[in-house]
């Protein structure tokens, strides 16, 4: 018999790492009834950021990835009802730092050969 798990991704919350941190727009921002062995899409969009958004778990059943705009979260093939609930949270990476290259060396100017001195005759 199959048994829905209540709030299997409650709060799909987003994390924010601090003030300034970029906000997060996700599909489902609140309660959601899986069923035992089912499974539920989430879609994440980085709001001022160009960072990778970030999952993690709580509670029973998987998440298919641990990154990516989209992930879709598994539940229990069984009911457990000492575990009835999962939270799913997301957060944004600050995007990787841009690549430094070095500065070439500047151009030396070659000094002028020596003459030797000429000896007068």
């Amino acid at each position: 018999m199959k048994r829905i798990i209540p709030a299997a991704a409650a709060g799909l919350a987003a994390v924010l790492l601090s003030c300034s941190s970029p906000h997060l727009a996700i599909s489902s921002n609140g309660t959601e009834s899986v069923p035992a062995g089912g499974q539920l899409l989430i879609q994440a969009q980085a709001q001022d950021s160009s960072g990778l958004i970030l999952w993690k778990l709580s509670g029973p059943g998987f998440l298919l990835n641990i990154a990516g705009q989209q992930n879709i979260y598994y539940a229990p093939a069984e009911y457990d009802p000492a575990q009835t609930s999962a939270t799913a949270k997301s957060a944004v990476a600050p995007p990787p730092p841009a690549p430094v290259q070095p500065a070439p060396a500047p151009l030396q100017p070659k000094p002028a050969p020596v003459q030797p001195p000429r000896s007068r005759p």
